[in-house]
């Protein structure tokens, strides 16, 4: 076995950023379930997934690492954002006429819409983790 990072394939990459509403496009049933799995595995689990998924966990690691990962994975996806004006969670339009605590303006300076935000926060699932709270 090498120490080497898996070449992470097109799909792979499209597919981990659609899982984490940052682009790319809606994978097959299989890896939905994968990637879904993957969210809620402990640390041992999640390294078992990684020796059978090595691309999988190669990708995920580069959203993990943060903004420079994303756009790296974006660029391996040849998914290229447009810079529209929706939500990042729910992939509605903003509309700035809605102000309501839970309207479809955009909250503050983030990529999200009030009713997102407002509907993360009221979560009382203790181990509650989405792209909004990370």
């Amino acid at each position: 076995m090498t120490d080497q990072t898996p070449e992470i394939p097109m799909e792979t990459a499209a597919h981990v950023l659609w899982q984490d509403r940052l682009g790319g496009w809606p994978p097959s049933t299989f890896a939905t379930k994968l990637l879904s799995l993957w969210t809620s595995a402990d640390t041992d689990n999640a390294a078992r997934l990684a020796v059978a998924f090595p691309e999988y966990a190669a990708a995920i690691a580069l959203v993990r690492s943060g903004q420079d990962g994303i756009q790296q994975l974006r660029a391996i996806a040849g998914d290229t954002p447009v810079e529209t004006a929706t939500c990042g969670q729910c992939r509605k339009p903003f509309d700035p006429a809605d102000t309501r605590h839970d309207g479809h303006a955009q909250h503050a300076q983030t990529p999200y819409c009030r009713r997102c935000v407002d509907r993360c926060h009221e979560s009382t699932d203790a181990s509650h983790a989405c792209v909004i709270c990370r």
